[in-house]
């Protein structure tokens, strides 16, 4: 059994029997990483699988808090970008100049 298989078998499981949303999202995050044969698509009933988060509005949820979260980031990103900069300064160092007379 390859890992790619294990976890897509332990991420379906996991959707079906939790009901915490952040689990569920991290779960589908990985299923979406996994690279499966045709065979085992069909072993696992992917496709059904799928079928049925749509029906449960699972997959609803997760883009929702998706969006959310990225809407949370930007406003952070922007908030920052209105605070002054945290660069060190360096201090310049004057060079005396000899005059000559």
């Amino acid at each position: 059994m390859s890992a790619d298989l294990a976890i897509a078998r332990s991420s379906i499981s996991l959707v079906k029997c939790s009901t915490d949303l952040k689990t569920v999202t991290k779960a589908l995050g990985s299923l979406a990483c996994v690279h499966l044969s045709s065979e085992d698509e069909q072993k696992l009933k992917v496709a059904e699988f799928l079928d049925d988060c749509v029906e449960r509005g699972v997959l609803h949820r997760c883009y929702a808090r998706m969006l959310l979260r990225g809407i949370r980031k930007l406003k952070k990103e922007s908030a920052e970008g209105l605070k002054p900069s945290k660069k060190k300064a360096f201090p310049i160092k004057k060079i005396p100049m000899k005059v000559s007379q």
